[in-house]
C-alpha cells in the first residue's frame, strides 16, 4: 500500500513538472513575440539563449520593464518555470525514496 501511494505521488509530481514546463514554454513564446513587437532592445539584449531567458524569468527582471502587457505574459511563465522546476526536484527526491524503501 505504501509503495503504491509513493508511486502515485511520483506520477503526480512528474505530471506537475510537465505542466509547469509546458506553461513556461507557451508563455515564454508569447513573451518573446511581445518583446519582438514592443521592446526590441530588451529582446536583443536577451538574445536566443534559452538559459538567459529562463534566468530572466526566474529572477523576475521583466518587472523592471514599463510594459504592463509584458508583465501579464511573463508572470505565468515565471510561475510555470518555478512550478516545473520544483515538481521535478520533488519527483527526483520521491524516486530516491522509493529506491531506498522498495524491497529488492
Amino acid at each position: 500500500m505504501g509503495i503504491a501511494i509513493l508511486e502515485l505521488a511520483i506520477l503526480g509530481a512528474i505530471g506537475l513538472a510537465i505542466g509547469g514546463i509546458a506553461c513556461f514554454g507557451l508563455f515564454w513564446l508569447l513573451s518573446a513575440l511581445h518583446l519582438r513587437d514592443h521592446d526590441p532592445r530588451t529582446r536583443a539584449r536577451l538574445g536566443a539563449d534559452p538559459l538567459a531567458w529562463a534566468g530572466w524569468f526566474l529572477r523576475g527582471q521583466f518587472r523592471k520593464a514599463p510594459d504592463d502587457g509584458l508583465r501579464g505574459l511573463a508572470v505565468p511563465a515565471q510561475v510555470g518555470l518555478w512550478v516545473g522546476a520544483g515538481a521535478a526536484v520533488v519527483a527526483l527526491v520521491l524516486v530516491g525514496i522509493r529506491a531506498l524503501v522498495q524491497p529488492s
